[in-house]
């Protein structure tokens, strides 16, 4: 049977027992020095200011220094109220706007908002609603002087979108399908402070291909090789699956009180897969009909073909709605009253002989960009006045200036 012989291992034993007298003795001087208390945390609330206005009750939140303005809460004359709130510096951090209250409703609807630069000097981001609650519009800064303004319609459809400089001359305009493909691009140039039409290319439903491209010629003034005469218009260029022209049309600037829309087709000019004209129509359109006068090459050759006649032939080019009421266009071709070849020499027909010429339909329609230019102006034509009176000293009020 082993036995512990304590004796051997005395010294470990009384090593251990000092260390242990140690241990406790440091733990019995640490419970008995003087214990630093926790910090006492006193949270001071900007000093609040109210203020009775005509309107309502104004407050306004300082800083500890009782003088910079960290908020600033104002009742308007229409019910509305702005927000203002500050930087610790006092400079504009962002901005909030609510509309009336509605009788019964438990909360304001947001009128705007936006965001500030870091030193407060101009909006980087802006918002705006309808009374509805609906995004109508934004505002973006994109640097280097370049903004961005997007529309929308009541649906949340982002129906617009413009980037630009406002010293450009120019500013392009993209405009998007419900399903946020492109379905047109238009060029606006600048003219003193307002912005007019230069050119508008409408894309099909993928956004992908070109289907056409309209251009505006002033009076007496050479568009892409076209030369209006003395008279002024719109030039339409339609293109095929790859890009390339196909054919054009010129309309006058008169007034088609039929459809309700200013310009009559005058002149087609069609090329070749080579981009080079082929042929030439002359047409004369007025109300509901497009009557057939010529046709030519560039060679010189030319028919000339009657607006009256036993033979005459009508066939419907389009159906389209105007005003909420359906309208037909026609193409009315006459037999040919005589031809020239390209060395002049005349041929006469007889209204009998039923000498007629190669056409398309296509050539006389008009272009597929007349729904884009209602939903246009259709956007345009939503009036700003609920968001009341304009008001530059007041950064609440931002989107008047922008």
């Amino acid at each position: 049977m082993n036995k512990f012989d304590w004796r051997k291992h005395k010294g470990a034993i009384v090593a251990t027992a000092l260390g242990l007298a140690f241990i406790a003795l440091v733990g019995v001087t640490v419970l008995l020095l003087p214990q630093k208390p926790p910090p006492i945390v006193i949270n001071v609330k900007p000093p609040e200011r109210d203020e009775i206005t005509y309107f309502g009750v104004a407050k306004t939140v300082f800083a500890q220094d009782d003088v910079t303005i960290l908020e600033k809460h104002t009742p308007y004359s229409d019910g509305g109220v702005g927000h203002l709130i500050n930087h610790p510096d006092g400079t504009i951090k962002e901005t909030a706007e609510h509309y009336p209250l509605r009788a019964g409703a438990s909360q304001a609807v947001l009128k705007s908002k936006s965001t500030w630069s870091a030193d407060g000097k101009s909006v980087k981001s802006g918002e705006v609603y309808r009374p509805d609650g609906s995004l109508w519009f934004t505002y973006k800064d994109l640097g280097s002087g370049k903004r961005q303004d997007t529309f929308y319609f009541k649906d949340g459809w982002k129906f617009s979108q413009s980037e630009f400089k406002p010293d450009d001359k120019e500013k392009e305009t993209t405009y998007y399908h419900p399903g946020g493909n492109v379905w047109g691009k238009e060029v606006q140039e600048k003219s003193y402070t307002s912005y007019s039409e230069k050119t508008l290319t409408v894309f099909d439903a993928t956004g992908n291909i070109k289907l056409c491209k309209s251009e505006v010629v002033p009076w007496k003034t050479t568009v892409d090789g076209f030369d209006p005469g003395t008279t002024s218009g719109k030039l339409v260029s339609y293109y095929n699956q790859d890009g390339k022209r196909t054919y054009r049309q010129f309309y006058n600037s008169n007034w088609n009180w039929s459809f309700q829309i200013q310009g009559c087709l005058q002149v087609v000019h069609v090329y070749d897969r080579f981009e080079s004209l082929k042929k030439t129509y002359e047409v004369e359109d007025a109300q509901d009909t497009v009557k057939l006068k010529t046709t030519s090459k560039p060679d010189g050759a030319r028919k000339v073909f009657r607006d009256t006649g036993k033979f005459i032939r009508r066939v419907s080019i389009e159906k389209v709605n105007v005003q909420g009421q359906p309208k037909e266009r026609f193409l009315q071709i006459g037999t040919c009253s005589y031809e020239l070849d390209a060395a002049a020499a005349r041929t006469e027909y007889e209204d009998t002989e039923r000498v007629y010429d190669i056409y398309e339909i296509a050539y006389f329609a008009r272009p597929a960009e007349q729904e884009l230019r209602d939903r246009k102006t259709e956007s345009q034509a939503e009036s700003r006045g609920v968001l009341g009176l304009r008001d530059d000293t007041d950064p609440v009020k931002w989107y008047h200036k922008q």
